[in-house]
């Protein structure tokens, strides 16, 4: 029955970054597919799909970033989300964003529970930064007087 929840979560959470996907598709926006909300969600659907040591890994090297899904949904920017079912997938995401790590951090008596350190995390915020900060705001969101040729060029590619 536990594995079972694991493989129809972990499913369902892949077909939501899925259909992240076809929705900044259709508005020529991949590139906000680094977004860490949209990440998470991708690498906890693995975990979850994950019966051996890369999802207890993966749940431990993403915590740090589940303050930015709360922060998102504190906060939430909402505009432009005007597909069908888009702003409900919006809310859905972060809720279950937020509720997964409960469950993936104690599942199997609590496996990677135990195995997080302070090391763990420092390598999970480590990964958040060069994610969000270096690879999201600084190069494909630069200010306009410090954007480089390959940013532009990424924007070329209907990356943007």
């Amino acid at each position: 029955a536990e594995r079972r929840f694991e493989l129809v979560f972990g499913t369902i959470h892949i077909l939501m970054f899925l259909q992240i996907l076809y929705y900044k598709y259709n508005i020529f926006s991949l590139i906000n597919m680094l977004q860490p909300c949209h990440q998470i969600l991708l690498l906890q659907g693995i975990a979850l799909l994950s019966a051996g040591k890369t999802g207890v890994l993966i749940t431990i090297f993403i915590l740090p970033a589940l303050t930015g899904t709360l922060l998102a949904m504190l906060f939430p920017e909402t505009v432009g989300l005007d597909q069908p079912f888009e702003m409900e997938a919006y809310w859905l995401q972060h809720y279950l964003i937020q509720a997964m790590p409960l469950y993936l951090l104690l599942r199997r008596n609590a496996i990677a529970l135990r195995h997080a350190s302070l090391n763990k995390g420092f390598i999970g915020i480590w990964i958040l930064a060069v994610l969000h900060f270096f690879l999201f705001e600084v190069c494909i969101h630069p200010l306009p007087y410090a954007c480089s040729s390959s940013c532009v060029c990424a924007c070329s590619l209907m990356l943007c």
